[in-house]
């Protein structure tokens, strides 16, 4: 098991628990498939995935699917581009033969509303942080070249020294030396991932910089349901940096 927790900050009425950024990556190996003729796999437009979309929910120690269900998804390519549509669904189902390829892949009948309802865990706090970065992991599964957003998000703070593709940031000092053009003074002095209750309800917050086209900063908060792992996801831009990278 990872070091889950940082430290725990006390800000006013609230405990937010930090964690390393080492907390936001699976934990657990899951051997993957990849071939270099990934796209040449699959016929143009949507088929059903020969990945499977477990994979990602078990890479972590917390998480796991529900009994009674199973993750499937739909795999969309058009050579410089890809995208997967994931469902849950029965473990005794199966997803809909895809009759028309360019056209929107068919909606399971018995899928559940989202898919993060399939999900469980322990309720710990690193638990719905892995349930966060599970949420983004399975919305953007099969993603690939210009269809990627997240997976081009880089988590801060830095903690690789031995990178040497872009400037580490560690704190907002680095940003601000970086030129960063901040939109706002409402940051906090820590920019390590947190987990806090507000009104009774499980949030995770954390800050990343994606520097597709432009540098971006930008904060993600993750609010809970009191009884599961869905979650209403909210992203803001608080600052943008110089040109970024073109793909």
């Amino acid at each position: 098991m990872i070091n889950q927790y940082r430290k725990a900050v006390k800000i006013g009425s609230l405990t937010f628990i930090e964690f390393p950024v080492s907390a936001t990556k699976p934990d657990i190996h899951i051997s993957r498939q990849y071939t270099e003729d990934f796209v040449e796999q699959y016929k143009s437009g949507w088929n059903i995935s020969l990945e499977n979309p477990e994979d990602i929910v078990y890479g972590f120690s917390l998480l796991s699917i529900k009994d009674g269900f199973k993750l499937r998804a739909y795999q969309h390519s058009m050579g410089v581009a890809g995208a997967g549509l994931v469902f849950a669904i029965p473990v005794d189902s199966s997803l809909p033969e895809i009759l028309h390829r360019e056209g929107e892949p068919p909606i399971p009948d018995d899928a559940l509303d989202d898919f993060m309802e399939a999900i469980e865990g322990d309720k710990s706090p690193l638990s719905y942080l892995q349930a966060a970065i599970c949420y983004h992991e399975l919305h953007e599964f099969g993603a690939f070249w210009h269809s990627v957003s997240w997976g081009e998000d880089r988590i801060l703070p830095d903690e690789d020294e031995n990178q040497y593709d872009y400037s580490p940031v560690t704190d907002i000092a680095d940003l601000k030396e970086m030129d960063f053009k901040l939109k706002t003074q409402e940051l906090p002095e820590s920019l390590f991932p947190r987990f806090y209750y507000e009104n009774s309800i499980p949030v995770i917050s954390f800050y990343t910089i994606n520097d597709v086209g432009q540098g971006k900063l930008i904060r993600y908060k993750h609010v809970f349901s009191t009884d599961g792992y869905t979650q209403t996801v909210t992203s803001e831009i608080l600052g943008y940096g110089g040109p970024g990278k073109i793909f």
